[in-house]
């Protein structure tokens, strides 16, 4: 049984090297394009061109181009799946990228290390938004409930 043949370092981080290049010529794009305007070169979705149906990721470039602009609220207008999935996908990639080095051993312990702690405080801030976003809504649905007591559309009885 022969060993598979050793690649070089460059060979084994490229498909990083491009993933990472892409994203940063995708950030250029939306810095320098804006999508709201008629005309402009970005593609439109095909899925409603061809049917007229929206698709969970309509709206995901206007949605991009607004988080590059650091407008979160015309973001989340735009695709607020988009936005909060966002820290699960780091948390995916950070994680990949961990066991991408440790199985190919180009990583030093301290740097293997470091994007272990990145991947775990961004799963902490995750579960914290989560969390904070589940005590909103249950504090927002306290409030309505209340309202509706007051002007008596639900009955006292029924409120406990």
């Amino acid at each position: 049984m022969s060993a598979l043949p050793a690649r070089s370092r460059l060979a084994r981080w490229a498909p990083l090297l491009v993933s990472a290049g892409l994203a940063v010529g995708a950030t250029v794009v939306l810095r320098n394009v804006n999508p709201y305007v008629a005309g402009n070169p970005l593609p439109s979705c095909p899925l409603y061109a061809l049917t007229g149906l929206y698709c969970p990721g309509c709206g995901s470039t206007r949605c991009l181009y607004s988080l590059v602009h650091f407008d979160l609220p015309g973001a989340m207008a735009m695709n607020p799946l988009l936005v909060v999935s966002i820290l699960p996908m780091l948390v995916l990639a950070l994680h990949t990228l961990y066991l991408f080095g440790w199985y190919h051993q180009n990583m030093s312990l301290q740097q293997q290390l470091g994007v272990a702690l990145l991947a775990y405080f961004t799963y902490c801030i995750n579960a914290g938004q989560f969390i904070w976003k589940l005590r909103a809504a249950r504090l927002q649905q306290a409030r309505e409930k209340q309202t509706l007591i007051g002007v008596g559309m639900i009955g006292a009885g029924a409120a406990a």
